[in-house]
């Protein structure tokens, strides 16, 4: 990757042979200067000064590789891309708008799938704790007032506790079904967040599974 000191021609060598339309501009891997685009250097080119890198090389947003992808969607069509910093904080990667359409092609089956779950346990928590005290109780959130207000992981402690599990009278083991949600939530903080691996077959399984057995439960 370029580096500040960099000459322009070597920016644009790289691009063109590794067929990139972006280059981070890095001093080693936990130090962003900014990012060099062929959007950058026809900028910098219109603007009559475009003798070095640093006269092509723009601010480069970037995130938390913990961070959601939903919100950080404006930031990639407004940049052409962010660039993600893993939890040792060092720059791990890039996600381009490219990037952007073919993993939302991907994912959307699951994506959906694991809305309408949450949606469906959603309904399900408002008749397990019909009360604001009952929901502030069984989830420990005191701002909570309406099951819309919790996360997952708030969800699965409505349904850990068994009187709240005991109200639906669903013919289900109590315990297997937590498990379950429990490896759903963490699915759909894969999908959510940016991680580097995609689902594998038996994830998608596993979604569609619970998604078909929720649906029976709450039609």
């Amino acid at each position: 990757m370029p580096v500040p000191t960099d000459d322009l021609q070597r920016a644009r060598i790289v691009m063109l042979e590794r067929n990139f339309s972006q280059l981070p501009v890095m001093s080693g891997p936990y130090v962003l200067k900014g990012v060099v685009s062929w959007q950058s250097i026809a900028l910098a080119h219109a603007g009559g000064k475009c003798d070095t890198l640093a006269d092509a090389t723009l601010p480069a947003p970037e995130v938390s590789i913990e961070a959601e992808l939903l919100p950080t969607i404006p930031d990639i069509n407004r940049h052409n891309c962010v660039f993600v910093r893993d939890t040792d904080q060092k720059i791990s990667g890039l996600v381009t708008a490219a990037d952007l359409s073919l993993e939302f092609g991907r994912l959307t089956g699951p994506f959906l799938l694991l809305g309408e779950i949450e949606r469906r346990l959603r309904r399900s928590v408002d008749r397990m704790c019909p009360t604001v005290g009952e929901l502030r109780g069984a989830t420990g959130y005191s701002k909570a007032k309406a099951p819309d207000d919790l996360t997952i992981g708030q969800i699965i402690r409505v349904f850990k506790e068994p009187e709240r599990w005991a109200r639906p009278k669903w013919e289900l083991p109590h315990d297997g079904f937590v498990e379950k949600l429990d490896e759903i939530r963490r699915i759909r903080n894969d999908v959510a967040h940016f991680r580097p691996n995609p689902l594998t077959d038996d994830q998608r399984q596993q979604v569609e599974s619970f998604a078909g057995m929720v649906k029976s439960l709450l039609p």
